[in-house]
């Protein structure tokens, strides 16, 4: 059976994901009650039923029994249009699998031990229980929309299970930091671009997302027009948690000195490009961004992966820049909630790491006083 659809709370509304259209739809306000919502969600419903029927009787309905997973990858590909270009990247990133493997599967020959077989075959090839995480997700997502388009009946890959998520706790080292900094140098030229200048480039992001903890995807497509040097800030409005927080709040980044002679030299190179970091007047890509940096890894040396299974990758220097400014500037949470752009304290909690003899040191010194308390002669 389709799953049932629900009224849920987004900010001040009721909403719902009924229909398939990859956005919610407003049902009424919170304050006008859990009852008002459903019968919201009963019209909404029902005016797709209705047009459903009119699609069906103008013969414009795909034939399930010809659809292939691959026409409904694109056709989910297709309806998710309107979302954030990073979002549509990632997801179509993560796709790729599922088409190359069983692209040419009718919908409705896909049975579960085809979602096993498909999870086997990702953690065959050593990815991190995370990535085999995002494959997973987007896989159900299309069978998912396949239900709520009436191709089938039900998601035969619901009880498809991933890895547990395996959180981020490697630190890049201002050493190791130094080497991939170094190994920027010897990049390839890009088009009319010099060696010399791309390196810089790919520098000059690296330096700034360690110095300020900015994700990625908000260094690859850092615009002018969010940058205030005048101010000392990085005011970025739509950001990855402006969904999520109960409040939408802009995330504006601290520039001092270090981030601001980066900027600044940006500026005196950006010719007529509206974003900072970019060689061909367009953003970088994910795959761009991802392939410069891994080639730059192996060129400082920093290839193998660490005891737990972590190979360094850009995010680890946002990673190690909250942790530094936990520890080594002594911040407190609600402020290293702000760098970070969290929109729960609870994530950024997740970040506090203890050195193993900062634990055993704190251990000592607290039995020591109970002994002090007990023994007070």
């Amino acid at each position: 059976m389709p799953r049932v659809a629900a009224p849920r709370k987004h900010r001040n509304y009721y909403v719902t994901d009924a229909g398939g259209n990859g956005t919610a739809v407003k049902l009424c306000l919170i304050s006008d009650g859990k009852e008002a919502a459903w019968e919201a969600l009963k019209k909404h419903i029902e005016k797709i039923r209705h047009k459903k029927v009119e699609r069906q009787r103008a013969g414009l309905v795909l034939n399930a029994d010809t659809l292939t997973l691959r026409a409904v990858a694109a056709l989910y590909l297709d309806h998710r249009s309107k979302t954030k270009p990073t979002r549509l990247e990632w997801e179509t990133f993560y796709l790729q699998r599922l088409i190359e493997w069983y692209g040419d599967t009718k919908i409705e020959k896909l049975k579960p031990p085809h979602g096993d077989e498909f999870k086997a075959r990702l953690l065959g090839l050593d990815l991190s229980p995370n990535t085999v995480g995002h494959y997973i997700q987007m896989a159900k997502a299309v069978l998912n929309f396949a239900i709520d388009s009436d191709f089938i009946a039900k998601n035969p890959w619901r009880k498809l299970k991933a890895p547990p998520k395996k959180r981020r706790e490697r630190l890049v080292t201002d050493g190791e930091f130094e080497r991939l900094l170094a190994a920027c140098d010897n990049t390839r030229r890009w088009r009319g671009m010099s060696k010399e200048d791309v390196g810089q480039t790919l520098k000059d992001a690296l330096q700034l997302m360690r110095a300020t903890a900015m994700r990625p995807a908000v260094v690859r497509e850092l615009r002018w027009d969010q940058v205030f040097l005048d101010r000392r800030l990085i005011i970025i409005v739509n950001h990855k948690t402006s969904d999520t927080a109960e409040i939408r709040k802009p995330w504006k980044i601290v520039l001092l000195d270090k981030e601001m002679e980066i900027l600044q030299r940006r500026q005196k190179a950006r010719g007529s490009s509206p974003y900072v970091f970019t060689m061909d007047g367009k953003p970088w890509t994910a795959d761009a961004w991802r392939n410069r940096v891994a080639r730059a890894r192996e060129r400082a040396g920093l290839g193998r992966k660490d005891v737990n299974g972590e190979q360094i990758c850009s995010y680890h220097l946002r990673h190690s820049r909250i942790s530094e400014a936990l520890y080594d500037d002594k911040l407190d949470l609600p402020t290293v909630q702000k760098i970070a752009n969290h929109s729960q304290l609870a994530t950024t909690s997740l970040y506090l790491h203890r050195a193993d003899e900062d634990y055993v040191r704190d251990v000592e010194q607290g039995r020591k006083r109970g002994e002090a308390n007990r023994n007070p002669g």
